[in-house]
């Protein structure tokens, strides 16, 4: 394009010019891709809280790697 800061050419006229969306589109589809995923995995994150601790004896330090 050639365009200089001299030229005094607005923002808006260079992105229509190259085809740059919007920022703000971006950040849109951004959050609605979160938003899916989140809809998503929402059974599975319910479905964490049946985990019961269980009674007895732990040990503390590092865990062995034989048995």
């Amino acid at each position: 394009m050639g365009v200089t800061l001299k030229d005094e050419v607005s923002n808006e006229v260079v992105r229509s010019t190259f085809g740059v969306t919007p920022i703000t589109d971006k950040m849109r589809e951004a959050r609605l891709r979160w938003f899916e995923y989140v809809q998503r995995t929402e059974g599975y994150v319910k479905g964490a809280g049946m985990v019961e601790k269980l009674d007895g004896q732990t040990t503390t330090g590092r865990i062995s790697d034989h048995l």
